[in-house]
This record gives structure tokens, sequence and C-alpha cells, in this order.
């Protein structure tokens, strides 16, 4: 049984027609996504038999007509997202033992009607896991199994439900390191293909508020997912900075140099690239800046870290009266969050770092305190709050290097 199975799932894979027959084929009483998950579910310890017919079941329900789902394989989907579920969201996670499974998932997901039901099951946190996994042992010893989750989340980031799961799992960085040590082209070309749906997702949201013509409602899921907190909950993705906050510009930047076989890579590092440079400027500028500030809501967006921001609008930092310096003063005396503490640390030191006056500007009434505030955080419970913290007040403490003999 198990090597007839394998030889039918091998020649499903060659050739799609068998996979076709089986979803659309005249079985009688007999579903054969049903038959063969049930054929999986009784040698469920024979792996020989378990996996090629768990691998059957998902051929067939990719090649079902979308829409035309019979209810004994809609029931066998569902049983197939439990073993799924099951198998990924163990507290262990044996890479050789999911690697069937997650070649399996990527056929079953070619459906369309069961990509929001893979989103619904919470595949998706457990799938960003596998490539975590990946990253932690070696990448070239799993990079068939790191390939189909890719491909697998490629394809269902096409739902904007199911993309929106990918940016709260924090798929956006787990992708990028994965995109910065691969070394197969088919990898590299799936890390890049799941960005390009991020902006283009980005785009479209952005489209769809400010025109008349109809949008898959959907698309609106990706604007609540990526809201932070109530001050930013009608700000819609930005996933554009998300991007660039990654460093992912200096990793195209190195690809671009590179001689690639598939011709997709070029194009993709080419489109990617360009729309990132086009949208540098509005994701650094100072009113971006100024609104996340007076929010009182920070996290490490590009502004923060880019030494070009500082350089061009520190003298902004002068207008209304000092107000975004005032705010920063007032967030850092008051505000309970860690992440806004540590960011405002980190941006004190480099208010000093960069303005004319130095380490004098916080002897603005408006900076009152700021300097002895900055010295009892180098010792918050907080490890990044007493990093920045200690870091600020190293910039505070010695001189401009162009004021030094």
């Amino acid at each position: 049984v198990g090597y007839l199975l394998r030889f039918t799932a091998d020649v499903c894979q060659i050739s799609p027609t068998l996979g076709k027959a089986f979803a659309v084929g005249d079985f009688g009483a007999v579903d054969p996504a049903s038959k063969f998950m049930e054929i999986a579910n009784t040698h469920s310890k024979v792996d020989g038999i378990f996996h090629p017919g768990m691998f059957l079941s998902a051929i067939v329900t990719r090649y079902t007509p979308e829409g035309k789902m019979p209810a004994p394989r809609d029931a066998a989907a569902s049983r197939f997202l439990a073993m799924m579920k099951q198998s990924l969201s163990t507290n262990t996670l044996k890479l050789a033992d999911i690697e069937y499974h997650v070649a399996s998932l990527a056929q079953f997901v070619r459906n369309r009607d069961m990509r929001v039901r893979v989103s619904e099951a919470g595949l998706i946190k457990h799938l960003v896991r596998v490539l975590v996994e990946c990253l932690n042992t070696d990448l070239v010893s799993v990079t068939q199994l790191c390939y189909d989750t890719l491909l697998t989340l490629w394809i269902v980031s096409y739902h904007y439900g199911c993309l929106a799961e990918l940016y709260k799992a924090q798929a956006i960085p787990t992708v990028h390191k994965i995109l910065q040590k691969a070394q197969k082209e088919k990898v590299i070309r799936m890390c890049l293909q799941i960005f390009k749906n991020f902006t283009s997702a980005q785009k479209k949201y952005y489209n769809a508020n400010a025109s008349s013509e109809w949008v898959d409602a959907s698309i609106y899921l990706i604007g609540s997912a990526t809201a932070r907190g109530d001050a930013a909950s009608n700000k819609g993705p930005n996933f554009y900075a998300d991007l660039i906050g990654i460093g992912i510009s200096k990793t195209l930047w190195q690809l671009a140099r590179k001689k690639f076989g598939d011709a997709d890579i070029a194009e993709c590092v080419e489109e990617l690239t360009t729309i990132l440079d086009q949208n540098m400027d509005a994701v650094t500028s100072f009113s971006e800046y100024r609104g996340e500030v007076l929010s009182g809501v920070l996290e490490w967006s590009p502004v923060h870290s880019s030494a070009k921001f500082w350089k061009e609008n520190v003298a902004q930092f002068e207008e209304n009266n000092f107000e975004v310096a005032e705010k920063l003063a007032e967030l850092i005396q008051e505000t309970q969050s860690d992440l806004t503490l540590a960011v405002c640390c980190h941006d004190v030191g480099e208010l000093v770092r960069y303005h004319s006056s130095g380490r004098s500007i916080l002897t603005l009434p408006q900076l009152a305190g700021v300097k002895e505030r900055l010295m009892g955080l180098m010792s918050h419970d907080n490890p990044e709050v007493s990093k920045h913290a200690l870091l600020a007040v190293q910039k505070i403490l010695v001189q401009r290097w162009e004021f030094m003999q």
C-alpha cells in the first residue's frame, strides 16, 4: 500500500492530470480526498503510508474547483488542517518529521478557498516558527523544507487576512534573515516574492481608500492587524517602513551585485529597490517623526536609526518652541511603555549628538530633568531601556568631535 501511494503521489507531482482526475472524476459514494485521509489516519504510525496518504488528500483538494467542495471533502480538509496544527505546534519541533507535512500544505493552499481556512486554523504563526527553526540549524540541510514553507506563506499572502496574520507573526524580519543566509536561488526568489506581496498590499490599501473602484473588502484586515494601539489605530499599514527598518535596502543592494540564473530574482530586486527608494523620504521625514512623537507611542521605525534624518532635520526640533523635544522630555518622564522609553532615550542621545548646541540643549526649560532621568534609567529592569539610557548619557558626557583638539 505504501509503495502504491508513494508512486501515485510522485505521478501527481510530475503531471497534474491524475490529480485533476481524482478531484473531478466520478467515484460514486467514495470521495478520494476523504479516502486518502482515512488511509493516512488508519496508518498514522507508518510514515510510508501516512505521508503519501496525507499528500494525496491535499492534491485532491488542490484541484477541486473553487466553490464546489463536496461535503465529505470539506470534512477531510478540516481533518487535514487539524493534523497539520497538531504536527506543527509541538513543543519541540523536529524538522525532519514535518517535511512531508509542509510539502502537503503547499499543495493544499493552492486552492484559493483553503487559504483563509489555514489562517483560521492558526497555522501561519506555526509556519513562521518553522522558518525560525530553519535559521537555528544549518540552512543548507533543510533547504527543501525552508522552500516549501516559504512557498506556502507566499501563496497564502495573496489573501489579505493571511497577510495580516503573517505580519503579526513577525514574518517580515524572519523572512529577511532567511534571505540573508539563503544560497539556493529558489529560496531567495520566494523571500523576495513575499516582500513584493507586502508592498503590493500597502499600495492597494491606500489606493482603496482614495479610489471609488471596487476592492476586496478583506484588504481592510491588514489595517486593523497592523494598528499599534489607540494612537495608531487609524493609520493603516506601513510595510515600507517595516522593510526599510530591518535593513532590507542593504540586502537588496548586495543581491543586485550578484549574478543569478533565475531572471525573476533580478526583476524582484529591482522592483523592491525602486519602490522602497521612492518611499524612503516619506518614512524618514520630520513630519512622520513629529506625528509619531506627539502620538506618545514610539517604535523602532526607520526614522530613529537614520543618520541622514538626524543630520538633515535636527534644526527642526527648534520649531514651535521646541515642541517635539518637549514631548520627548515628557514621554521619558511619564511613559509606562518600555519600548517607547527605550526609543526616547535613543532619540534624546541623537538630539544631543547632532544639534549644534550639543549637550547644552539639555539646559533648555523644555528639557529640564532629562539628564537626571537618563542617569536613573541606566539601572532600569528592562535591558533595552538601560542600554539606550547608557548610550544617551555617553553622548551627553562626550564633547562633540569637531570641538575636540
